[in-house]
């Protein structure tokens, strides 16, 4: 229990083993996440004045949308608006979402 407490590893179940490998997946974990946005890119990409689109961002961390512009948008294809907001882009009912005609590796079939 003192090693555990000392080193956060149990000597019975983690014995000690190539300890770079450990550290070597912890770096790449932190190369891997992309930092938190900072702006709103839906405003961005559509031309709004940069003041306005610094204070705020496109979506809350829970995926309810924030951006006004997005929210008071309703989808043409499914109605979405509000905390649901998207763009007919990201529409998971349109042509652009189908898995239809994609095969394992993701890639559109060739007809």
């Amino acid at each position: 229990m003192e090693e555990f407490r000392h080193n956060g590893r149990d000597f019975e179940y983690c014995p000690d083993g190539d300890t770079d490998v450990s550290k070597h997946t912890a770096s790449r974990r932190k190369k891997n996440k992309k930092p938190l946005p900072t702006e709103c890119v839906f405003c961005k990409n559509n031309g709004v004045e940069e003041t306005y689109y610094r204070e705020h961002l496109i979506r809350y961390i829970d995926g309810r949308t924030q951006c006004p512009v997005l929210r008071a948008y309703t989808c043409p294809i499914c109605g979405a608006t509000g905390d649901d907001a998207h763009t007919v882009k990201y529409c998971s009912k349109g042509p652009y979402n189908s898995n239809t005609n994609t095969n394992y590796t993701g890639k559109r079939r060739s007809k």
